[in-house]
């Protein structure tokens, strides 16, 4: 399957220490790879660009990435065709067990996994409305994104629509 041209941006430092994880972002049909410092400079790229944020470190392997790209990007095209500011956020069950404390930190009981997922990336949204976020929080010590929730949180901020997609472990 064929992806549409997209920019992939890296949740890392610096997109060329991770040769393994551009190389496979341009197999998959990235135009470029970007870090999020890179991002947050401006990069003179067309803003309405899809753009796929991802950690390196998520993804076992190629193919798992470009099966991953395939659905974000395929959901993004789906709904900015009706909302420009769309954006899809990688969902995952939640596997391990959740416990509830109350404020004081105490253990009260165990949380329904059915009703938590785990965010992560890819996170696919158009160059401009990622780029606003990267320029606005350059993230820990401006070496990495922030985490994916932070990302989310910052692009409905900026009046982004999320939609999830839920992919399984």
């Amino acid at each position: 399957m064929t992806l549409p041209s997209f920019v992939a941006v890296l949740r890392v430092p610096a997109a060329a220490a991770f040769p393994a994880a551009r190389a496979a972002l341009l197999a998959a049909g990235a135009s470029g790879v970007l870090s999020w410092p890179e991002l947050a400079a401006g990069p003179d790229l067309d803003d309405d660009v899809p753009a796929v944020l991802v950690d390196p470190a998520e993804f076992e392997s190629a193919e798992t990435l470009a099966a991953d790209l395939a659905v974000v990007l395929q959901a993004l095209a789906l709904h900015t065709a009706a909302r420009p500011t769309a954006v899809i956020a990688t969902t995952r069950p939640v596997i391990d067990t959740l416990k509830l404390v109350d404020a004081a930190g105490r253990l009260t009981g165990t949380a329904e996994r059915d009703e938590h997922r785990f965010v992560g990336t890819p996170i696919a949204a158009s160059l401009r409305l990622l780029r606003s976020v990267a320029q606005a929080r350059p993230g820990p010590s401006g070496a990495v994104s922030p985490r994916p929730v932070e990302v989310l949180t910052a692009l409905v901020d900026r009046g982004a629509t999320v939609w999830s997609s839920s992919l399984q472990p």
